[in-house]
């Protein structure tokens, strides 16, 4: 994530997108809410981050008040209400696991 911080609402929305874009085999789709607008896309690949996989997607949301980019990976594309969004820290440059290789 840069540039924007996340409200629920937010994650909510691009959650649910996400979802319909896995279900439907669709790489972009618009998104517009009262809270913000952009695009989400994805190759429907599958990525490894640490110890978590999924279909990786990236969007591109703007606000009244900023604008940034949000990299998020989904399990399956059942959308589920209680949905949960986990952040995900960063391996330092100097562990070994920063050297690996992912999609």
């Amino acid at each position: 994530m840069s540039g924007i911080s996340l409200t629920n609402d937010i994650r909510k929305e691009l959650y649910k997108t996400a979802c319909e874009m896995g279900r439907e085999g669709c790489q972009w789709k618009e998104v517009k809410h009262p809270d913000f607008e952009g695009a989400i896309t994805t190759n429907l690949s599958y990525c490894a981050f640490n110890s978590m996989g999924g279909v990786k997607f990236t969007a591109e949301i703007e606000t009244d008040t900023a604008k940034g980019k949000v990299v998020f990976l989904l399990t399956n594309f059942d959308y589920a209400e209680e949905g949960i969004w986990v952040p995900v820290v960063p391996i330092p440059r100097s562990h070994p696991a920063a050297m690996a290789q992912y999609n």
